[in-house]
């Protein structure tokens, strides 16, 4: 009985965790929660907050989206076997990048301070990392998948992540292809 118990409180407590998560601003305050939660941890070494990071990034972020949008042309012409290796090789970038922003954590204050929702389908949301006197702004841009709110483009300072990748791999992709991308990807 016990062990049911524990079950169905796990289970709840998922199921409450995402039905409070019912605007994009909930659900990025949720997800920097985790975040946060995984950089503060002095109990987990640095593989497993990186298991944990992943993890994170695999429920969180919408991977194929963000994909399309770096590759752009050459999505379409792409085999599904690149996609998926493109994909989850991005996931590694995202994750080694997101990994070294919470190392360099120091309890600096996220707020968010607009939200802007299109269509039922599509938001923009915007906040500061505040750290004393100093704003940080960082946009994300989101998308409803399946009725669940997901990361496809952030940018600190207005730099977005998604065009500074689809910037830096664009030579490769004219020069070699997907193909060549996915080889270099994978040195």
């Amino acid at each position: 009985m016990k062990k049911y118990s524990l079950t169905i409180l796990m289970i709840l407590s998922v199921v409450c965790c995402d039905l409070q998560a019912t605007t994009p601003t909930e659900k990025l305050e949720s997800v920097t929660n985790q975040l946060i939660v995984i950089a503060l941890s002095s109990q987990s070494n640095d593989d497993e907050k990186k298991t944990k990071l992943s993890q994170i990034i695999r429920t969180e972020i919408d991977l194929e989206t963000i994909s399309r949008k770096v590759l752009s042309t050459h999505w379409e012409d792409t085999t599904e076997e690149q996609k998926q290796y493109f994909m989850s090789q991005f996931e590694k970038i995202i994750v080694k990048n997101y990994f070294a922003l919470l190392k360099k954590y120091t309890n600096e204050k996220i707020v968010f301070t607009k939200e802007q929702v299109k269509e039922d389908r599509l938001a923009i949301v915007d906040s500061e990392i505040v750290s004393g006197s100093s704003k940080t702004p960082v946009r994300y841009k989101m998308v409803k998948v399946d009725n669940t709110w997901k990361i496809y483009d952030f940018a600190p300072e207005g730099v977005s992540f998604v065009t500074s990748y689809k910037n830096n791999y664009a030579i490769t992709l004219r020069e070699s292809g997907v193909q060549g991308l996915v080889d270099a990807m994978s040195k």
